[in-house]
């Protein structure tokens, strides 16, 4: 396969030359490659089994974590749409976008926003076994055909007028683009920090995946934390907003002795001089 020809997202993680490499790491749990990818099978399985139209949206209010990673992954898999909302919504602005997505199922963990107007289904983020026999072990998904200009995930945005909300479709294709176009901080090899707990970052691993690297996700809101654990898990690329990089440049605690950090990638907005 050309490393330049469009593929969906699942195959980022399907195609990877060495399954036992490192992809993921959250709250100390580490994942492989070969691990998302089977865990990734196991609840889009889960999914399939609901029957659920190909297409169907499948909304969620979870801040990015492994399970909204491997939850997005399912989706794909099931030949569904996620459709990430932010857990600070109000009641009536769920219910605003639920009528304009028509979500089928709604994912959810214990605090997470899920009124029962949004969908008429509601299962965990984690999508546990129906049974505790795991019935749903082994079971193989009936394959469509491939086709890279589906859609993967929808953005609900307000755009620049601030008022009412628009959805934006995204594409495999869209998200996947980054395969085979690596600058020059992006390596195989490269350890990739993000401490950006926002409901949309969970669309952004795909360019981590898409060059085979690994991707730290954190929840740490200080600078201390974030080189501490940059410094631990020798991550060389911080990915966050213009205001991490600033609390980050103005820290005044000294700098691990063994941070191997090479870039700074902000995004959500330019970076005043």
């Amino acid at each position: 396969m050309n490393t330049k020809d469009p593929i969906r997202v699942e195959t980022l993680i399907d195609t990877i030359a060495r399954p036992e490499q490192v992809a993921l790491i959250f709250a100390g749990r580490r994942w492989s490659y070969g691990e998302l990818r089977a865990e990734s099978e196991r609840r889009a399985a889960v999914l399939a089994a609901l029957q659920l139209p190909a297409g169907s949206v499948v909304a969620t209010a979870a801040t990015v974590t492994d399970d909204l990673i491997l939850a997005f992954l399912a989706c794909c898999r099931a030949g569904l749409v996620l459709l990430p909302l932010s857990p600070r919504l109000t009641s009536p602005e769920l219910q605003q976008l639920a009528e304009l997505a028509q979500p089928s199922l709604m994912l959810t963990t214990a605090g997470l926003p899920h009124p029962p107007l949004l969908a008429p289904l509601v299962r965990p983020l984690a999508l546990p076994n129906e049974t505790s026999s795991g019935s749903y072990g082994g079971r193989r998904l009936s394959r469509s055909p491939v086709n890279v200009e589906a859609p993967a995930a929808i953005r609900a945005t307000s755009g620049t007028t601030g008022s009412h909300p628009k959805l934006v479709v995204m594409p495999h294709r869209q998200l996947t683009w980054r395969r085979g176009t690596w600058a020059w901080w992006e390596t195989p090899a490269g350890v990739y920090y993000l401490p950006l707990p926002h409901h949309l970052a969970v669309l952004d691993i795909c360019q981590v995946f898409a060059i085979g690297a690994t991707l730290v996700i954190s929840h740490a809101t200080t600078p201390e934390r974030w080189e501490a654990e940059m410094a631990a898990h020798a991550v060389t690329a911080f990915w966050g907003v213009p205001t991490q990089i600033h609390l980050l440049a103005q820290a005044q605690q000294p700098v691990p002795a063994n941070l191997r950090l090479t870039a700074l990638r902000s995004s959500a907005a330019p970076i005043p001089s």
